[in-house]
């Protein structure tokens, strides 16, 4: 909300517009099994990786194409399936998906607490905008990462 009242919008809109982001991110995840299962696990997080960069970028460049909502609601839609299938991915080695598991939860819920001060502070730093382009980045590494999501089969090899 931040970056949308730093850009002209009442506390009101742009509470409205976070919590649209976040119904994209529940519906993103309501309709995100249909998706799995028409396209598979890696493409889904390939698809929903770019769907979030593109939301991103949409966001960031707000003053150029004054559409923040709809990089929201992209935003919202792209991270919507990206934990649940990195869980998913994690536990398809029986033996190391208690650690997998137990590492990503513990990351994610560190990173909750941390990320959004860290990110702040570097937006007041160096501007929103730029704070901004940390999540794309990582939004790329994991568009490019995505084929290693790819189930495995008995013989340990990606299907």
């Amino acid at each position: 909300p931040i970056a949308l009242t730093g850009s002209g919008y009442s506390g009101s809109e742009a509470a409205i517009m976070f919590g649209i982001f976040w119904i994209a991110i529940t519906a993103g995840r309501l309709v995100g099994g249909f998706i799995v299962d028409a396209i598979g696990r890696s493409r889904t997080i390939l698809f929903s990786a770019l769907l979030a960069v593109s939301g991103i970028a949409v966001f960031i460049a707000q003053d150029l194409v004054n559409l923040p909502l709809l990089g929201l609601i992209l935003w919202g839609l792209g991270i919507a399936m990206g934990f649940p299938m990195s869980v998913a991915s994690m536990g398809d080695q029986e033996a190391l998906a208690p650690a997998r598991i137990n590492m990503i939860i513990t990351v994610v819920s560190i990173s909750s607490i941390t990320v959004g001060p860290a990110l702040g502070a570097l937006g007041e730093f160096a501007g929103l905008y730029v704070a901004f382009g940390i999540p794309l980045v990582f939004m790329l590494i994991a568009a490019i990462l995505s084929p290693i999501t790819k189930p495995i089969d008995n013989e340990g090899k990606r299907i």
